[in-house]
Formats: structure tokens, C-alpha cells, sequence
């Protein structure tokens, strides 16, 4: 229905909104997460007809279903609204980039940068980032093994290969876990040699071009 009365532009949920004049912020918890496919999350409330809400987060951050979070309602019937925070912390945040890939990442046309972390590495590969790197990645790493408290620091660089991949070993203790990057600009490990499969953590601070 047009807005053509002073009084109906002064009820309007969205212009009051705009203008700060919301009601105040509604607590909620997720129930969807449809962020990858209309970058929204249904939210449900305890309102006056116990609906649903389909919320967009402000500032690229990102939350999981089950996450108690506060909404500023924009539309009622659909019901709409803008997520302001959540009880608790963020669960990702992404700077120029809409799926991050870890709690952060940051990415723009010429690279990225991300702190990127991996349990009970085993050996199976595990995908860090996916289609991310398109020349280069360099990262200081940190591994501990949980069996046997030994750790490690290094520096893992790497180039994107025509085709296949490139890879760099870093030991802990009697283990080795493999960094690996394709092709494809994938970013992935594995636990290659030892006693201790699935037994070693992993954190990076990565930059890539």
C-alpha cells in the first residue's frame, strides 16, 4: 500500500528504522542459516504471533543456527529485520568477502588474509581455504600434538602450480603433517607420517595474492 499520509510514513517500520525510531532491538534464535543462498538467517521470536523472521546481518558477520541473537524488525507481514549482535561472540567475520572461510577473514581483488586453524588432523585432508589463492601463500604456523605436548613453529610459502600440487612437511614431535596447495587455489593438509594420526592441532596467520 502507498505511503501518502504523514501518518502513515511516521508508522512505517522501515522508515522508522532508517530514521532510529525502531522499536527496541527483539532477542531471538536462529533456526536457518540461509546466508549462502539470500545472505539472510530466519530468526524466531517471541512476539505477539510467535513468527519467524528473515534477518540480514550487518557488517558481514556471520552466526550458526542455534546462535541467541538481537534484531532490529524492519517489515512486519513478511516479517524482516537486521541483525544487530548475538548473545556471545561472533561466530565468523568477513571483511570484503561474504563466506569466510575461518572466525576471520579478510580479502580484496589483490589478495587475503585469514587465521585458519585445524583439529585432530588425520589422514584425511581438510580444507583451509577453497579457490582462494591465486599466486601465493605465506603463513606462519603452530602445531601442537595433544598426545604427547610437543609442539612446533614454522614458515610455510607456497606457489600455485600450473597443475597438481605443490606441498611443504612440518614435523611435531614423530609426526608430519603436509601443507598442501593446488591448482584450483585450494589450500588443504594432512597428517602424512607417524604414530599419531589425528592427534595433532594446527593454527596459521595466512596471506595469499
Amino acid at each position: 500500500m502507498p505511503l501518502t499520509t504523514p501518518f502513515q510514513l511516521a508508522n512505517d517500520s522501515e522508515m522508522r528504522l532508517l530514521l532510529g525510531y525502531s522499536g527496541p532491538p527483539r532477542a531471538g534464535k536462529i533456526t536457518a542459516d540461509n546466508y549462502g543462498t539470500s545472505g539472510t538467517y530466519t530468526v524466531g521470536i517471541a512476539d505477539g504471533d510467535n513468527a519467524t523472521v528473515e534477518a540480514w546481518p550487518l557488517n558481514g558477520f556471520q552466526y550458526a543456527v542455534g546462535n541467541v541473537v538481537y534484531i532490529l524488525q524492519a517489515e512486519n507481514a513478511p516479517d524482516s529485520g537486521v541483525i544487530i549482535g548475538r548473545k556471545g561472540h561472533a561466530t565468523k567475520l568477513g571483511v570484503g568477502v561474504s563466506t569466510p572461510a575461518s572466525v576471520l577473514h579478510v580479502e580484496d581483488t589483490v589478495g587475503g588474509f585469514a587465521v585458519l586453524t585445524a583439529a585432530k588432523v588425520g589422514a584425511t585432508e581438510i580444507t583451509l581455504l577453497s579457490g582462494r589463492v591465486w599466486w601465493a601463500l605465506t603463513a606462519r604456523v603452530l602445531l601442537i600434538h595433544r598426545a604427547t605436548n610437543d609442539f612446533a613453529v614454522d614458515d610455510v610459502t607456497l606457489y600455485v602450480p600450473t597443475s597438481g600440487t605443490n606441498w611443504q612437511d612440518v614435523v611435531v614431535g614423530a609426526d608430519t603433517i603436509r601443507f598442501r596447495l593446488y591448482y584450483t587455489g585450494d589450500l588443504r593438509l594432512v597428517w602424512s607420517a607417524g604414530a599419531g594420526a589425528g592427534t595433532v592441532d594446527v593454527i596459521l596467520r595466512a596471506m595469499w595474492i
